[in-house]
């Protein structure tokens, strides 16, 4: 008798048959019969020819790891799953044969993928039930309200940040499990105390595991729950690009619509930040003056033995490209963030990857003393007492320029700083002293070492929005502090939050034409201001308001009449 975890059950044996029949001779992990859940929106035959389930559809413009294909009535989300096969300047490799394709029916639909498409899985949407096996996947479901789906956690829970998940893992929402082998021997178990739950997990055509699966096979080769690769996005290079996974999120919960606009808010708010640091700390201020770009540091010191080998001294970041940002935007994050912030970060000097940027004391120390700023990218409680003493024997230290990553607890930093990639702009700004607002910003990742305690998550409130409960940092994330007062008064977000964004470039266009629309939107304005000032009729004779709509929409006024 196979283990309950491979054994198909007589729906998804049927299915199975037809996958063998069609092309791949395997069957189709996830295609099997079963009731939608709650009120999800039936597909019917009576739909097939008109209607259109997903009329806000994303637009990918950073990512290179996954891509997402629309039809009317269902969706493929394509992962590479080779680092080496995605497609960066100078690397054309064909990637086709590590690219996994999922197909996404509507819920109710018996939509089979085009012949000519075998995916790994076919699920119903939107997906109710995520299997949670890395923290960095809480930030995103909170980003979006969406933390209901998560029904399983693979963990330990002391790595958890958010109070919301917490508290829903207290109640019993959330089961919990402390390893990826724990879980697939509850799968497998017939008397396990929460049979009946994981009953209804692995029958439903609306869970999936969030992959990848590093320590047990039987996870990846189950017949029962799909596994999707969702915690890839470290294999993009620039924050916009790993934040634009949240629009693969928002497409398997039907969310286009937030995920878009969240996509917009990050980016804007970056621009802007860059812009007003550009304002003051130019190139040319540089070049004409003896003003120095302020040097930030970014390492940590690693003591590590494991299978694979044994690692002491101080990891640095990977060296940055020389040039614009245009030249470099493959570079890794942090360089991004220096680049944005008029910094200039000391790194590493091999492009071999971290571990061939390990320096040992003496190195370390001549470099730290380089320093304006340091960034200790790790937890500062956890090192040795001489790694200590050399940190707090540079002039960065004595000056109060040492930053770690614990300003809002352990495990913020790791949950949180891929979705809030905006706000860590800021922080890594006020640590170079670039920030417009340096005195008044409020940290939200990286604490003073040796003048602020380590912090904690603020408290899970919930405020009612247009029906919906949703949590003040969701909120926040959202950019609509100003409407929820109640929100203010919590630690956190809404506390924290600067509005950097141009009020012309209100978020309320959010569909794949948004920020055309919006652009025309902001020109139509000017002109009607202009004519009100200067004349009934708007012409580009008026050399300030032209100059304002061709820096903002890149063309004439007229034209966008």
């Amino acid at each position: 008798m196979w283990p309950r975890i491979f054994k198909l059950n007589p729906s998804a044996m049927r299915l199975c048959l037809l996958a063998l029949v069609v092309a791949t001779g395997t069957c189709i992990k996830g295609a099997k019969a079963g009731p939608c859940i709650g009120d999800d929106p039936l597909f019917t035959a009576a739909d097939s020819d008109d209607q259109v389930y997903y009329p806000v559809q994303p637009t990918q413009e950073y990512a290179k790891v996954f891509s997402l294909d629309y039809d009317r009535t269902s969706k493929t989300i394509a992962i590479q799953t080779s680092q080496e096969a995605i497609t960066y300047e100078g690397n054309e490799q064909d990637g086709e044969k590590t690219l996994k394709k999922h197909f996404f029916r509507q819920c109710g639909s018996t939509l089979e993928p085009p012949s000519d498409h075998v995916p790994n899985f076919v699920v119903d949407l939107p997906v109710r039930c995520v299997v949670i096996t890395a923290t960095p996947q809480i930030g995103y479901l909170m980003t979006l309200n969406h933390l209901d789906v998560a029904c399983v956690y693979i963990g330990d829970t002391e790595w958890v940040s958010d109070k919301c998940f917490t508290e829903k893992i207290n109640n019993g929402q959330i089961l919990v499990f402390a390893s990826e082998t724990e879980f697939a021997d509850a799968l497998e178990d017939p008397d396990h105390p929460d049979r009946d739950r994981l009953d209804e997990i692995m029958d439903s055509t609306q869970s999936l595991i969030f992959g990848p699966i590093y320590t047990d096979e039987r996870l990846q080769d189950n017949r029962y729950i799909p596994v999707m690769d969702v915690g890839l996005e470290y294999w993009e290079k620039t924050p916009q690009a790993i934040f634009e996974w949240v629009e693969l999120h928002g497409a398997m919960y039907n969310k286009e619509n937030t995920a878009r606009k969240l996509t917009f808010i990050k980016e804007k708010r970056w621009q802007c930040v860059e812009k007003k640091v550009a304002n003051v700390w130019s190139s040319e201020l540089f070049e004409r003056s003896s003003v120095q770009k302020p040097r930030v540091c970014w390492a940590y010191h690693l003591d590590y033995e494991s299978d694979w080998g044994s690692y002491y001294g101080w990891v640095w970041a990977n060296p940055c490209r020389p040039g614009g940002a245009d030249d470099n935007a493959e570079d890794d994050y942090y360089c991004q963030l220096a680049r944005a912030c008029g910094a200039e970060l000391v790194t590493g000097e091999s492009d071999g990857g971290w571990s061939s940027n390990i320096y040992d004391d003496a190195q370390t120390a001549a470099m730290f003393e380089s320093c304006d700023s340091i960034i200790y990218s790790s937890y500062l409680r956890d090192i040795g007492e001489e790694p200590l003493k050399l940190l707090q024997d540079t002039t960065a230290y004595k000056n109060g320029r040492v930053f770690d990553t614990t300003k809002r607890g352990p495990s913020n930093w790791h949950e949180l700083r891929l979705a809030m990639y905006d706000y860590l702009l800021e922080d890594f700004c006020a640590v170079a002293g670039t920030h417009s607002d340096v005195k008044e910003h409020r940290r939200m990742f990286l604490r003073r070492v040796d003048a602020e305690p380590e912090g904690e998550d603020p408290e899970c409130k919930m405020v009612e929005v247009d029906g919906e409960m949703m949590s003040c940092n969701t909120i926040g994330f959202l950019q609509q502090c100003h409407r929820y007062p109640e929100c203010k008064s919590v630690p956190g977000i809404c506390e924290d939050q600067k509005r950097c964004i141009n009020k012309n470039f209100r978020l309320r266009y959010t569909d794949t034409e948004g920020r055309r629309r919006a652009k025309r939107i902001f020109c139509r304005r000017v002109k009607k201001r202009a004519g009100r000032v200067r004349s009934k009729r708007f012409t580009c004779s008026n050399e300030d308001v032209a100059r304002k709509c061709a820096k903002r929409c890149g063309e004439c006024c007229p034209q966008l009449g």
